[in-house]
């Protein structure tokens, strides 16, 4: 199919893509569009941004006209990738009555959506968990729809919205044609396949794990300590739009507080905004009010954001895949795009994996220098895969779950990575588990317990409220813990922030004073000092005093009796 004027389409149809300039079909389109007005179901794997919603639009909307009595339903994995298929399908119809829409996304009250359906939408646009919801609610009747689309559907499945899709299955009864849409097509992925859809024609358009030839990629080598400094020099540098991802909702919401602070301010969204605050966000970003958005990986995939400049991958992607779909927001419609990618000491396994995802020779990417000292061309080693351990051995063997870093306790053994794995006296190298290029913000932390030293806290998305201090017991030696992001099984995806862990349990109880290995309470004093706090909020301690105010109600009738003994 070489244009659009070749399909037997209804004359509505060809007028509102005229109006669009739609003239050539993409690839996808050429493939999808005439099986599916044969009514064939289909499934088809196409990169993202290859325009998928007129691929099934125009074959739903010429089904809805022949069909008058059935509607229609459109599955998405996210609010946003929802309200533009909803701006296309209705740019498509030319704001027919007899093929209006409902919307039916989370973050917005559910009134608005009931009178919409209630007045006779026929399209269906929404989330699986919203669609559920006005289901059991008994707002919405699917007995009559005809027509199925899963947009996205690995990153449904991704965002653990399996359960509601199954439960949304049996609720679609009779015949229907079904169109599946999916940047990968996994083992899971053939299994919703083989639930939803019948003898399916496949297609496949362009290379999923590889980002297009006109994406120059960078990485930059850098510290923890000078990831946010570096991120500085960067944006100054660039020009034109600049997408950040951050891997979590909390890390996006303290990098976009520290650019404030640095007025470089711009705007963020994840899913912990509700639908009101991320409309606004993208529309200052695209309105081109604000050249910063930071986001989560909820902006990587099905977001119609045009002419960004830069990527940067302030944080890596949990899962590699994602590293293809964020950096292909840029260099969209033909223009030439931009990534860079920081990449500190602990990320070293996950970005093997994201360029054994890639098929791509680390010496085939760019490296720059860090601004202050480290990377270059010979800094590859720091994020080399670690060494796997030897089974622990010993009286002091200890296996530890999350976290990052390396202690010493009296001679103990190192420890690093994912799990740890620690001899009585001695070393063990370190084995990393996947993602643990990941550190809660704020997750650092120093202790010394024999001898003096100092404590010292550095986050990776920013420093925690408080996080600084020190902790001092007796003796000699170090305790160094870098606390690795263990999210959910869907932290990859972007979720509501009551599902992440807080940043109060992320402290082990161990009080904004000391690391997790200090062994010290909340607010506990120094055994050998006074225990105050400066204004950064460490403590500082007088070696030659050993003074330790009294509290409490003893405390009080002791003061009361030296008084009464010594006016």
């Amino acid at each position: 199919m070489e244009s659009f004027k070749e399909l037997a389409l209804p004359a509505f149809l060809h007028e509102s893509l005229d109006k669009m300039k739609f003239d050539k079909p993409t690839p996808v389109q050429a493939q999808a569009i005439p099986p599916a007005l044969e009514g064939k179901d289909l499934i088809a794997s196409a990169e993202t941004g290859s325009g998928k919603t007129a691929a099934f639009g125009i074959p739903m909307l010429t089904y809805l006209t022949n069909q008058s009595s059935k509607t229609a339903l459109i599955m998405t994995p996210t609010r946003e990738l929802a309200e533009q298929v909803d701006a296309v399908l209705k740019q498509l119809s030319g704001g027919r009555h007899d093929l209006r829409t409902a919307l039916l996304i989370g973050g917005m009250g559910m009134d608005k959506q009931t009178d919409a359906l209630r007045r006779g939408a026929r399209l269906f646009i929404g989330t699986p968990g919203r669609i559920n919801d006005h289901i059991e609610q008994q707002n919405l009747n699917l007995a009559r729809t005809g027509f199925l689309v899963l947009d996205e559907a690995d990153r449904m499945l991704d965002m653990g919205f399996s359960p509601q899709l199954d439960k949304i299955r049996k609720w679609l009864i009779g015949p229907r044609q079904t169109m599946l849409f999916s940047a990968t097509i996994p083992p899971d992925i053939e299994r919703i396949a083989a639930l939803y859809l019948t003898n399916p024609v496949r297609i496949t358009v362009g290379t999923n794990s590889k980002p297009v030839d006109r994406i120059q990629q960078k990485i930059l080598h850098t510290s923890h300590a000078r990831k946010f400094d570096n991120l500085l020099v960067e944006l100054k540098k660039r020009e034109g739009s600049i997408l950040i991802f951050g891997r979590t909702q909390q890390s996006v919401d303290q990098l976009a507080q520290r650019l404030k602070e640095k007025h470089l301010g711009g705007t963020y969204i994840h899913g912990g905004l509700s639908q009101d605050q991320r409309r606004a966000a993208l529309d200052l970003f695209k309105d081109g009010k604000v050249r910063v958005l930071v986001a989560t990986d909820i902006a990587a995939r099905g977001l119609d954001i045009q002419n960004i400049a830069h990527v940067i991958n302030y944080d890596l992607p949990y899962v590699p895949e994602d590293y293809v779909h964020r950096i292909g927001r840029t260099g969209r419609a033909g223009a030439e795009g931009d990534s860079l990618t920081f990449l500190t000491p602990d990320d070293g396994e996950l970005w093997g994996a994201i360029l054994k995802e890639l098929g791509t020779a680390q010496s085939a990417i760019q490296v720059l220098p860090g601004h202050f000292g480290e990377g270059g061309e010979d800094s590859h080693a720091e994020v080399s895969a670690p060494a796997v351990s030897p089974a622990p051995q010993g009286s002091g063997d200890r296996h530890r779950s999350g976290g990052g870093g390396e202690g010493r306790r009296s001679g103990g053994g190192q420890y690093r990575g994912g799990r740890h794995q620690g001899q009585g006296s001695g070393q063990s190298q370190p084995v990393q588990a996947p993602g643990s290029g990941s550190q809660r913000p704020g997750g650092g932390g120093e202790a010394r317990r024999s001898g003096g030293g100092e404590g010292h806290r550095q986050g990776q998305d920013g420093n925690r409220p408080g996080g600084g201090g020190e902790s001092r017991r007796s003796g000699g030696g170090e305790a160094h813990r870098r606390e690795q992001d263990q999210d959910h099984h869907r932290a990859h995806q972007d979720i509501p922030e009551r599902h992440q862990r807080s940043d109060h349990s992320s402290r082990h109880r161990s009080g904004p004073g000391g690391g997790p290995n200090s062994g010290s309470k909340p607010g506990s004093q120094d055994r050998h000092g006074s225990g105050s706090r400066d204004r950064h909020g460490n403590e500082s301690r007088d070696r030659q005093s050993s003074y330790r105010p009294e509290t409490g109600v003893v405390g009080k009738v002791k003061r009361w009796f030296r008084k009464l003994i010594n006016p």
